[in-house]
């Protein structure tokens, strides 16, 4: 549970600081850049210190990989999955890291936080039809509350009864359960010892993209407030990584994901309201309420 603790603990500091470079009007591209930068130094280190060599070679990396999926586990499988699913999910990071973003500025940051664990979801559903974790009947009721919050939420309540659908938030949803089932496959096809290497491979790809992203915004400027903001995300962005994976190795994943979203979710709407007087409407506590209760029954 303390590895948990410490990942909600990640996600709520990460929220605050996007909350912060939006009040300080930092270039975003700039900040998801640094971001990169410092979550992929910060990997590297510990894939150094983790005492398992920086590159593996492995004579038929398919095969292994193959082997892997299929449930024989091997040393070599396990590094051919952590690079090359690493490098797939720092594509899936990046889309979520900017939409998460975009979404904050947008909607607040316990809003765009709330969207962005609901993510688990989708996890959730490939697991049915995968693995054949089939849900309770109280879990389905947790699920069924989390769409309705998304509902709620979307619910135009100026008086026209339409939808007002966010891109920014949906790409969250999408992206950020994509993440996480990333993070689930990596977790039940490999072996623990190379947890550092599907890490640091994730922010390498993230980062290499983000600085594509960044020449194309270069007329924005990049200033010193822009990279404090970026380094100071992208340290717990990846540790946050790093205690899911760790939790997912002591706790099972009904249990590791339900938990951490519906906490993160209460320390980012807390943290708002105390640092940045961030207020909510009607409807979007109601939403937010509806999501802890999902989680916590997703969990029962």
């Amino acid at each position: 549970m303390f590895f948990l603790l410490i990942a909600i603990a990640c996600y709520a500091t990460v929220a605050m600081l996007f909350k912060l470079g939006g009040v300080l009007k930092c270039n975003s591209a700039a900040i998801t850049t640094f971001n990169y930068i410092a979550a992929s130094v910060s990997a590297l280190i510990m894939v150094a210190l983790s005492g398992q060599p920086f590159f593996l070679w492995v004579e038929h990396p398919w095969q292994a990989l193959v082997g892997n999926l299929s449930g024989n586990i091997t040393y070599e499988g396990s590094f051919v999955l952590a690079v090359l699913f690493g490098c797939g999910t720092g594509i899936i990071y990046l889309i979520s890291f900017m939409s998460y973003q975009k979404a904050i500025k947008e909607c607040g940051a316990s809003i765009a936080s709330m969207f962005l664990r609901l993510g688990i979801l989708l996890p959730m559903i490939v697991s049915i039809f995968a693995w054949n974790e089939i849900p309770g009947i109280v879990q389905w009721i947790g699920i069924i509350l989390a769409i309705g919050s998304i509902i709620v939420v979307n619910i135009d309540t100026s008086g026209k009864a339409k939808f007002s659908f966010r891109i920014s938030l949906i790409l969250s949803f999408i992206f950020g359960g994509a993440g996480q089932f990333m993070n689930k496959i990596y977790q039940k096809y490999a072996v623990p010892e190379f947890k550092n290497h599907f890490t640091f491979c994730i922010f390498l790809v993230a980062m290499l993209l983000s600085l594509v992203v960044l020449y194309y915004n270069k007329d924005q400027g990049v200033h010193i407030k822009d990279a404090l903001v970026g380094v100071g995300v992208g340290i717990p962005n990846m540790f946050s990584v790093f205690f899911i994976l760790l939790a997912l190795g002591q706790l099972p994943a009904t249990i590791v994901y339900p938990t951490s979203s519906a906490g993160s979710i209460m320390a980012i709407m807390v943290c708002s309201y105390l640092f940045f007087g961030e207020k909510l409407q009607k409807k979007e506590k109601v939403g937010i309420l509806l999501t802890v209760i999902s989680m916590v029954l997703i969990n029962l």
